[in-house]
């Protein structure tokens, strides 16, 4: 059996690590149930489960390309972009960096 590493983001992209974001949402955490993500281009992600009273999502990079919905819907948490026609624009010149934190 082949170990599995660590992706490469990770390294890079350490929880914390965004220090001027763009986007910042907290939601209500009691009883989310469900993360949904549809983003075409989605950049570094990484998923959290260490909130307690509030989901937080944390995002930077271009504001064209980063995500256009962060809600709840009922019991899910919703994150939203509709930004191919964007990038293929005005291309990316950083890096999309987001993280989320959630109730385990």
């Amino acid at each position: 059996m082949m170990a599995l590493h660590p992706p490469k983001t990770l390294y890079k992209f350490p929880m914390g690590a965004i220090n001027n974001p763009v986007v910042v949402k907290n939601i209500t955490a009691a009883g989310l149930e469900e993360l949904y993500i549809d983003v075409n281009i989605l950049g570094n992600l990484l998923i959290c489960f260490d909130a307690e009273s509030s989901a937080t999502v944390v995002s930077a990079g271009e504001e064209h390309l980063l995500p256009e919905r962060i809600e709840r819907v009922e019991r899910s948490l919703v994150i939203e972009g509709r930004n191919m026609g964007t990038y293929f624009r005005h291309r990316q010149k950083q890096k999309i960096l987001t993280e989320i934190h959630l109730p385990l």
